[in-house]
Order: structure tokens, then sequence, then C-alpha cells
């Protein structure tokens, strides 16, 4: 075949993917005037909420020789989703049900075959963070949140783990709380988190006022970090801007945390955007659950809530391992309300009506 031909050819099958990729977006819109700038992480400075996170190096997603063979020359779309099937559970550790083989489903019906082959011969030969993989695995998941969500879980926590964790570092120079949202969605978690933290803080004097807003004292090393498999995700996350309606992410919402967010200068006023100081204090960044080694190290909570159901039993295990790596010694994890943890290396710190996980 002709170089000209050829590239005639991968042009075609580039416009097609493209096309594909399109049709994959699911995610929320947000208003133009608040779109969070081109980088999915919001570098952070070196104090107080601001502070620097310093993160392990990322491994390399599960290697391509584990996929199957690619099937060649099929008649039909059911072996392409069938290989579909067992792609996606060792790239992501989703435990493909029938909803979800529904989707690849509709997703193999909106190209040819000869072409539909073409692109699983792309995602055979390219790792999960490859943007092919990761509007595939957007389009397969759920981001429904809010802020507070399951608030029994997070009063635990802010009661017998943040307020312990500042005592024990109020009187250090430089004192240090790591936490990872490993699943934030769009940010909800993580921010409600923050403020929690925030408060303990402002309980005992460490705060500075931000306007009608708090922010920690400088000499504080606080290191929050959100990561999602969604890009569409960590983009709302990082542009901090929410649908202010009482069914949208403010539908449990606690009106003493109305100080942190204000209503936008431009566009539609119904929404309400994080405030500054609040908002610069945490990162977001893209991460597969499914990657060998956490995005951050060392941490003193490690939040992994409404995620697990959608793992089969392995993946639960990687997700198991990943959290425990990233936990400091003595660290706490957070796992949803009906997730049952089977792993020996955590063991249950029970609250009133939720239990929390100390790593061994």
């Amino acid at each position: 075949m002709a170089a000209d031909d050829l590239n005639d050819k991968l042009a075609a099958l580039q416009r097609k993917m493209a096309e594909l990729r399109s049709q994959l977006g699911t995610g929320a819109s947000v208003p133009s005037a608040f779109t969070a700038p081109p980088s999915e992480a919001r570098a952070l400075s070196s104090t107080s909420l601001r502070a620097a996170a310093p993160s392990m190096p990322v491994s390399a997603p599960r290697a391509t020789e584990l996929l199957p063979p690619v099937p060649q020359g099929a008649s039909d779309r059911e072996p392409f989703v069938n290989w579909l099937i067992a792609a996606v559970r060792v790239r992501s550790g989703i435990a493909v049900e029938e909803q979800v083989r529904q989707k690849l489903q509709r997703i193999t019906a909106r190209l040819p075959l000869s072409e539909l082959e073409k692109w699983l011969s792309i995602l055979a030969t390219v790792d999960s963070a490859h943007p092919e993989w990761l509007a595939l695995l957007e389009s397969l998941t759920n981001h429904e949140t809010y802020f507070f969500r399951d608030m029994g879980q997070l009063e635990h926590l802010q009661r017998d783990v943040l307020a312990a964790l500042v005592a024990r570092e109020r009187n250090k120079p430089s004192p240090t709380i790591a936490i990872w949202s490993a699943a934030s969605s769009t940010g909800e978690e993580l921010y409600s988190v923050a403020m929690l933290l925030l408060e303990e803080l402002e309980n005992i004097g460490e705060v500075d006022s931000d306007g009608p807003s708090i922010r920690a004292k400088a000499r504080w090393r606080l290191r929050l970090l959100g990561s999602d498999l969604s890009r569409q995700a960590v983009r709302l996350a990082n542009a901090g801007v929410y649908d202010g309606g009482a069914h949208a992410s403010f539908r449990k919402f606690p009106q003493r945390f109305a100080r942190f967010f204000e209503t936008p200068e431009e566009g539609d006023p119904s929404f309400r955007r994080v405030r500054a100081g609040l908002r610069n204090g945490v990162a977001f960044q893209t991460f597969n659950l499914m990657d060998a080694l956490p995005p951050i190290a060392a941490c003193d909570v490690v939040l992994c809530r409404n995620v697990l159901i959608y793992f089969d039993a392995d993946g639960k295990r990687a997700v198991w391992s990943l959290v425990h790596r990233a936990l400091s010694p003595e660290g706490m994890a957070l796992f949803g309300p009906t997730d049952v943890l089977e792993d020996k290396r955590f063991t249950p710190v029970w609250g009133s009506s939720t239990v929390l996980y100390r790593r061994v």
C-alpha cells in the first residue's frame, strides 16, 4: 500500500474515533464561564491548604498482554462485545453486568465491523491512560454524588479521626495532614471533608479569616487530593461550580457551611461556586484505581466510598491493596456504607452506626 493511501486510511479512522469519543461523553455540563483551565490538576503552592502534595510514582496500568486477542474477521458484533467485556474488567476492574453490557452493545453498534475491529486493535495496544480508554470507561460509570453524602459516616470521621489528627499535629512546627479521596467524582466529597477539617482547625484557633470564609494558618501543611477515572468529573471538580438546586449537589447541605460558597458573578445565578480559599486548597487529577501504586503516599485518611459496587472480586482486592499502600501506619480508610471489607490488613473501628478501617 502506498504511503499516501495508508495516511488517508489512518486519517479516516482517526475521524471515526473522534466521532465515537464525542458520542461517549455523558457527563453533566458546566456553564462556559466557569469551565476549568485546560490542566486537569490544579497546581498547589507550598503553604496552608495550598500545600504541595508529594506523590509516589504511578505505575503503568495493567500490562497489555493481559488482554485477550482481538477477534479477527468476525461476522457479527457479539465477539467484539465479549472482547470489550473482558478488556474492561482487566483495565478498570469494573464488573460487567447487564447494564454495562447493554452500553457496550450500543457503543459497538455505531461502527461498521471492519472499523470496530480496528478500534479494538487500538485499545489492545494502548494503556488505560490513553484517551480511547478514558473515553470508553467514562461512559460506563455513574458520577452521581452530592455534598456531605452519608453524613453519619462523615460525622464519625470528623469526631473520631479529623479531631484526633488536628490534636496530634497542632504542637508540631510544621503540622501535616494528608487525605486522599480515591473516587472523588465531581469533587463534592473532598470539598466536604476539607470543610470539616477547617471546622476542626477553627475550634482550636488555627485558622485565618478569608473574607466571609476561613483558611488554615500558613504553618499547616494540608495535602488534600481527589482522583477519578473520569476526565469530565475532574474538570468539574477543579472548577468547583455546582448546581444550587435542592435536588442537586446541595440536597442535604448543612447550612453552616454556606460561607464556603459564593454566587458566580457571571453565568447561571442558580449555580454556586466554591470560594477560592477552599478551591485552591485541594487538587484533583485523573487516576485509575487499577494502577499498582497510589498517586499520593503516607495518607492519614483515604476515602473510597460508593465505588466498590462497580468492581468484581479481583478488582475489589486490587483497590484494597491500593488503599493499604496509600495509608500511613495507623492511617484510616473509609469505604461505602454497604461495603464489606474482607482484608486482614485492616481492622474495623466502630462508631455508633458506621465503621472506619485502620491500616494494620
